[in-house]
């Protein structure tokens, strides 16, 4: 979240520069009128224009503001007419190197923190455009975020091998076209890639696209970074603050925004290192994750237990929650709900969703953390479910005998103040906080 908000902050000065861009010669009045122009279309189309029109908002409105660009006459058409009609890109193959030299070695850590920020960033959109892609709120699956980072992963080692841009810098834009336009259909996506492939050999279209005046493009871009500001704040608040998280959110956020574009990193870490760490979605970045470990860190150590997911092993999970308990000093009352918790999340966990035992041999682990007046119990298993989340928030309150496949899931919303379940490859990680009884 903090990613997705400091990317916001940091291009927006860029683009509202953009709107002062106009051609030599035009009255400076052009740019912000043609931007407020854009603008005041995307927003009309997207919020009271016609349904069947939505899709289709940022395309009209940005051919809108070309229009009116047109007749202040500050639109350049030149290098669209001499544009050829049809083209084919000429292939350039940069070639391999591989005897790493001096250069090589200097740049290698800046890479390796850049790639650790791209990939928190791509982690980051992954989970907004789930977000932003169902009309309830669902769990995220981290199956899809595990497959947005190995295709983001393919996708700049070609572009490496290519020698041209990474797409994944334009990924976070994705975000914001969702919540414009209402469209997240995987299918979309293909049939976009497909036509993008075919529009690539239209000279005359690659130029009309590079000819969109500058304010045009800086409108759409201010209404877009405010979206993907909003999401970024949906990620961070998803799961609720704390203390400890809003200090995390406040102190990454106002380092990040406040060092990018000044020298004082440079001035500590040198002209190289400093114009990487400079950047202020590099350095907020750091600065969250070093926040977050040290919190990990110094947090009291967990217990874990190894065991098999099986409801014989109700007894082990059992005793291993009193120790916890008795540890932390809890009452009897308190003692019984942390207890209770475990066993339901158990019974949940080897329980198909029809009631019925699901057979399939897995191993458990189980690990209590303590978290100043409540532990988060951690199950890590293999298991073919509903995510669990999903599953509690289906749950209504009317009053009518529960299906055996709902019993356990009530009691544990009863037991917990708190339910996540993560979906991984190969790994389910349910998460439970459970809070001292007052």
């Amino acid at each position: 979240g903090v990613v997705l908000m400091l990317v916001a902050a940091t291009v927006l000065p860029v683009a509202v520069e953009q709107v002062r861009q106009v051609p030599e010669g035009v009255s400076p009045v052009v740019g912000p009128s043609v931007a407020l122009f854009t603008l005041a279309a995307a927003v009309v189309l997207s919020v009271r224009g016609p349904l069947s029109w939505r899709p289709w908002s940022p395309l009209i409105s940005i051919a809108a503001g070309c229009v009116l660009t047109a007749l202040l006459g500050a639109y350049e058409v030149q290098r669209v007419i001499d544009a050829p009609w049809f083209g084919v890109p000429e292939p350039r193959f940069p070639g391999f190197d591989l005897t790493p030299g001096v250069e090589f070695w200097a740049l290698l850590p800046t890479f390796a923190i850049l790639t650790l920020v791209l990939g928190i960033k791509v982690i980051s959109d992954t989970m907004v455009v789930q977000q932003a892609s169902f009309r309830e709120p669902r769990a995220i699956d981290f199956r899809h975020v595990q497959g947005g980072i190995n295709a983001n992963s393919i996708g700049m080692v070609l572009a490496g091998v290519t020698g041209t841009p990474p797409t994944q810098s334009y990924s976070s834009f994705s975000v914001s076209l969702i919540n414009i336009t209402g469209v997240a259909s995987a299918r979309v996506g293909y049939a976009v890639a497909a036509i993008f492939v075919l529009l690539a050999l239209f000279s005359k279209l690659a130029a009309a696209l590079l000819t969109v005046p500058d304010a045009v493009t800086g409108a759409y871009l201010v209404m877009v970074l405010g979206l993907f500001f909003v999401g970024g704040m949906q990620t961070v608040l998803k799961d609720g603050l704390d203390a400890q998280k809003t200090l995390v959110v406040a102190l990454s956020f106002a380092i990040g925004l406040g060092v990018h574009g000044h020298d004082v990193v440079a001035d500590v870490f040198g002209e190289t290192l400093g114009a990487l760490l400079g950047n202020g979605v590099m350095i907020g970045t750091l600065v969250a994750i070093g926040m977050t470990a040290f919190l990990e860190w110094t947090n009291p150590r967990p217990r874990r237990l190894e065991t098999d997911l099986d409801i014989a092993a109700l007894p082990s999970v059992d005793e291993f929650l009193s120790e916890v308990a008795s540890e932390m000093q809890w009452s009897e009352a308190s003692t019984e709900r942390l207890r209770s918790a475990g066993e339901e999340t158990l019974e949940t966990l080897t329980l198909s969703e029809d009631g019925e035992p699901t057979g399939s041999p897995s191993r458990l682990s189980v690990t209590a953390r303590p978290v100043g007046g409540a532990v988060d119990l951690e199950f890590l298993a293999s298991i073919e479910q509903e995510n669990l989340q999903d599953r509690l928030a289906y749950l209504t309150d009317d009053l009518r005998i529960p299906e055996a496949n709902e019993i356990s899931l009530r009691l544990l919303r009863h037991y917990a103040s708190a339910v996540q379940h993560q979906k991984y490859h190969g790994i389910d990680i349910v998460t439970v906080r459970v809070e001292e009884s007052r």
